[in-house]
C-alpha cells in the first residue's frame, strides 16, 4: 500500500486494460486517484495502443507491476501465450501483489473456436484471489465450471449521466419514415459472433412482419470488402440496397465508426434493437441502449437476458420466436430504462464494491492469508 499523504493509504491498481470506458465507470479513470484507489496509467506500445497488454509482455512486465498493490484483469488476454501468463502470475506471487479477475466473457465473441480463450480463463479464475462478474447467471456458470464464488457487480452506465433520462419507463416509440416503429440491427465490424446472412434474412422477415421498419447498420469499410469476406451477406445487403429492401421496409445504412456521442444519437433514433449475436456473454452495447431508452431483444444465449430483463428469441426458430419478443419490447411490458439517479447510484455502488475488494485482497496478501 502506498501512502501519498492522505488520511488513508491509497491502493495502486494495475488494470488490464486501464484506458477503457468500462474501467473508468466501474473503478475510475486511469492515472487519477479516486476514493483511496489509484488506477495506474496505461502502458501503451509504440502505436499508442494498450494491446497487447504490458502486464504479460516479458519486456514490459516489470514496468507494469512497478508500484502496484493489486492487478485487476478484465479482458484482452485471449492471444497472450500461456507461458507469459504463468510467468506474470509467478511474479505477482513473488512480489505479494494480489490478482483480481472480472469475467466479462465466458465465451469470447471474437473467436469461433473458444478453447484458446477457455484455457486462459481456467488459469486466471484458478489463480485469482477474487473473481468478479457482471450477472448472477454468469456467477452460476463460474460456480459450475470452476467451483469459485464470483462477486456480482453490474455493468455501469455507458452514456454520460447527462444523456440519461430523469424518469424511468418508455421514452416514446421512435418511428421510421413510414411512421412505423424503427428496429435496428447493427452489424458494425462483423465481429465473429455476428449472425449469418440466412439468419439476418429471417430477422428481416420477422421484423417487417410485425409492421416495423428495419435498419441494418454496418461499417462502410466492411461493406466495401464484403464480397470477398462473406459473399452471402454481401448478396443480401446489396440486394436490399438495390431496392428490394424498399418494398419490404428494410434499409441498409453503411456508416463510419461511430463516435461515443454518435452511437448514442443512433441508438436514440430507434424504437428497438435486435442484438445480432450468435453467441456471447455480456454486452456494453445493451447497456448503452438502456441508457438512452431503446429496448433490446437478444438471442436466448449467454447472459444478455440477465443484464436487464430483455425479451429473447431463439436463433433456431427466428420467425416464430422473434415477433413475440419484439412485441414485448415495443409495447412497454418490460421496464427497460433506468433514471439518471438510478444509474448514478449503481455506478457508485460498483466503485465502492471494487474499493472493498482491493482493500480485502491487499490486506490478505500483507497478512499472508488468501482472500476468497
Amino acid at each position: 500500500m502506498h501512502n501519498r499523504d492522505t488520511a488513508a493509504p491509497e491502493l495502486a491498481v494495475r488494470c488490464v486494460p486501464a484506458d477503457h470506458p468500462y474501467v473508468a465507470r466501474a473503478i475510475g479513470p486511469h492515472g487519477e486517484s479516486h476514493d483511496e484507489v489509484v488506477v495506474l496509467q496505461e502502458i501503451t506500445g509504440a502505436d499508442g495502443l494498450w494491446w497487447p497488454p504490458a502486464l504479460f509482455d516479458p519486456a514490459r512486465r516489470e514496468a507494469a507491476l512497478d508500484g502496484a498493490d493489486v492487478v485487476h484483469v478484465h479482458f484482452g488476454v485471449e492471444q497472450v501465450p500461456l507461458h507469459d501468463m504463468l510467468a506474470t502470475i509467478d511474479e505477482l506471487d513473488r512480489r505479494g501483489i494480489a490478482l483480481v479477475v472480472t469475467v466479462h466473457d465466458l465465451r469470447n465473441p471474437h473467436l469461433e473456436e473458444d478453447a484458446h480463450h477457455a484455457e486462459r480463463l481456467d488459469l486466471l479464475i484458478r489463480e485469482a484471489e477474487v473473481v468478479v462478474t457482471l450477472t448472477a447467471s454468469a456467477a452460476t456458470e463460474i460456480r459450475r465450471r470452476w467451483g469459485r464464488e464470483a462477486v456480482v457487480l453490474p455493468h455501469p452506465h455507458v452514456a454520460p449521466l447527462g444523456r440519461i433520462g430523469g424518469v424511468a419507463g418508455p421514452r416514446g416509440r421512435r418511428r421510421g419514415q413510414g411512421r412505423r416503429p424503427l428496429v435496428g440491427v447493427d452489424l458494425k465490424g462483423l465481429r465473429t459472433n455476428t449472425m449469418h446472412a440466412a439468419e439476418l434474412a429471417q430477422v428481416a422477415t420477422a421484423v417487417t412482419g410485425c409492421d416495423c421498419d428495419l435498419r441494418v447498420g454496418i461499417h462502410a469499410e466492411v461493406l466495401d470488402g464484403l464480397e470477398t469476406r462473406d459473399p452471402d451477406l454481401a448478396r443480401l445487403l446489396r440486394g436490399w440496397q438495390a431496392g428490394k429492401g424498399d418494398e419490404a421496409g428494410v434499409t441498409v445504412a453503411p456508416h463510419e465508426r461511430y463516435s461515443d456521442d454518435g452511437l448514442l444519437d443512433h441508438l436514440s433514433s430507434l424504437s428497438a434493437v435486435v442484438l445480432p449475436y450468435r453467441f456471447g456473454t455480456h454486452s456494453g452495447y445493451l447497456e448503452a441502449c438502456r441508457d438512452v431508452g431503446t429496448a433490446v431483444v437478444a438471442r436466448a444465449v449467454g447472459c444478455y437476458h440477465d443484464q436487464h430483463a430483455c425479451p429473447t428469441f431463439s436463433l433456431d426458430d427466428i420467425e416464430d420466436t422473434l415477433p413475440g419478443a419484439l412485441r414485448v419490447a415495443l409495447d412497454g411490458r418490460v421496464e427497460w430504462t433506468a433514471t439518471r439517479e438510478e444509474r448514478r447510484a449503481e455506478a457508485e455502488g460498483v466503485r465502492a464494491a471494487h474499493r472493498r475488494i482491493y482493500r480485502q485482497v491487499a490486506t490478505s496478501r500483507r497478512d499472508g492469508s488468501v482472500a476468497q
